[in-house]
């Protein structure tokens, strides 16, 4: 056992596009926000208890509003948010994290995806801690629906 192995969180998206022309696989990794970082710390000290992943949002900000930062505390624009489908845990320190977007839904220029965890993330734009955000490019239409998998693991480096 190494006692002096530091430990690490990497989230990354696997993005799937069903289309008429089949389909499209995506995969990107992404920056944990300062928020994050402080939501763990904040729980190991008690005064958080509510942990959860439970939005992902999407919005049409390339970074010319908000640039990417650990600092950030929310989407440049977010345009579009919906709770997680289905959360499973994959083994030591990974849980996946999947949510559907159909051909209805979300039909704007995505250009940022983010994670909203904690006991104030609700189905209202900006609410909740930002645990991860990512610059992304997608013209989704309604002739496409996107599956997008998190992966959030936690272990040892």
């Amino acid at each position: 056992m190494n006692i002096d192995a530091a430990t690490g969180w990497l989230g990354e998206y696997e993005i799937h596009i069903i289309g008429p022309n089949g389909t499209e696989v995506h995969k990107i990794k992404n920056l944990i926000t300062d928020g994050a970082l402080n939501l763990i710390r904040d729980a190991l000290d008690g005064t958080v208890t509510d942990l959860t992943l439970k939005y992902l949002a999407l919005g049409t900000d390339d970074g010319t509003t908000l640039p990417l930062a650990n600092t950030n505390t929310k989407l440049g624009a977010e345009a579009f948010r919906k709770a997680f489908t289905k959360q499973a845990v994959q083994g030591t320190g990974v849980l996946e994290s999947t949510v559907y977007i159909a051909p209805t839904e979300a039909n704007v220029n995505i250009r940022e995806i983010g994670i909203f965890a904690g006991a104030n993330a609700t189905t209202t734009a900006d609410s909740g801690i930002l645990v991860s955000r990512v610059f992304w490019t997608k013209d989704k239409t309604n002739l496409e629906s996107i599956n997008i998998v998190r992966t959030d693991t936690i272990g040892r480096v």
